[in-house]
């Protein structure tokens, strides 16, 4: 796909946020183009999603768990700070020594996903590049999520992109909930994996159905 054709179908606003992206995983990666979140649609649908989160304090606080290489971080605080509305991001990875592994519905096979320190290494490089402060927590996200918890913080916008795996995305998502404002957004990565998709059912249930599309679900507590 040429560079014409990538911003093609982009308003102007959408494609001066999503360059800057594509520039920085370039200088950090090599590559413009990452994962789901760095291509034209998915970002369009993430740009719309956005622009409906709730501030009370002007400003969107957000919190990533399971940030990776950064690139789902650097799009969606990319997004918020062009509406002018970017607050504080938090990360949460635990970046394991030999990273851990997983079984990917869509290969059937387990794998080992490379979420080690040089990784996090290139993330961080990549959130400099960006331009953006993050604060991150080297820990497993159950225990750093607690903590959170335990000194009382909230935020505007919790991205649920962990462990998809067992019980892990569940808890993920009662832990994330409770670090939600009222009124406050929780968005869900992949839930098309086996043991996400039942959680994003309870969602739709239970909470306020925003929209969904490319793997990714968003809701709204109630206010």
């Amino acid at each position: 796909m040429s560079e014409v054709e990538t911003y093609a179908d982009l308003t102007e606003a959408e494609s001066s946020v999503l360059r800057s992206v594509h520039d920085a995983c370039a200088a950090v990666y090599r590559t413009r183009q990452m994962n789901e979140t760095t291509r034209p649609d998915c970002f369009r649908f993430l740009y719309s999603v956005l622009g409906k989160v709730p501030a009370p304090n002007g400003k969107v606080d957000y919190l990533e768990v399971g940030s990776f290489k950064g690139a789902s971080l650097v799009v969606i605080a990319s997004i918020l700070r062009s509406f002018g509305r970017l607050g504080e991001i938090v990360s949460i990875d635990p970046y394991f020594a030999e990273g851990y592994e997983e079984t990917p519905p869509f290969m059937g096979k387990t794998i080992v996903k490379p979420s080690t320190e040089g990784t996090m290494r290139s993330a961080f490089r990549l959130y400099e590049t960006a331009g953006l402060t993050v604060t991150h927590a080297r820990d497993i996200s159950s225990k750093a999520m607690i903590d959170l918890i335990r000194a009382d913080r909230r935020f505007d916008l919790v991205y649920i992109d962990g462990n998809h795996e067992k019980l892990n995305p569940m808890v993920d998502t009662a832990l994330g909930l409770q670090l939600l404002r009222p009124g406050a957004f929780l968005m869900l990565d992949d839930i098309n994996w086996p043991d996400v998709k039942p959680i994003a059912r309870l969602c739709r249930e239970h909470l306020r159905f925003v929209g969904n599309g490319f793997g990714k679900a968003c809701f709204q507590l109630e206010a």
